[in-house]
């Protein structure tokens, strides 16, 4: 994969540590991994750095999410 992109809510996990257990996977440990979200505060940024400075992206910005990963990739 170029990216790994996963919403923060999924059913019965959320997608921050499902980043963390992807970098944990043989070959992933440097994985552009990127983490949408409707509401976004800085709890669930601070957790997102875990996987990258720039993982957190609001779901409504498009833009960002491109930005995002032109920046990663």
């Amino acid at each position: 994969f170029d990216a790994i992109i996963s919403d923060v809510s999924l059913h019965g996990e959320d997608g921050v540590a499902l980043g963390q257990r992807i970098r944990m996977r043989p070959g992933y440990a440097q994985a552009p991994i990127l983490i949408l979200a409707a509401r976004m505060d800085d709890a669930l940024r601070d957790r997102c750095r875990t996987l990258h400075p720039r993982a957190a992206v609001p779901k409504n910005n498009r833009i960002g999410l491109i930005q995002a990963l032109a920046h990663l990739l």
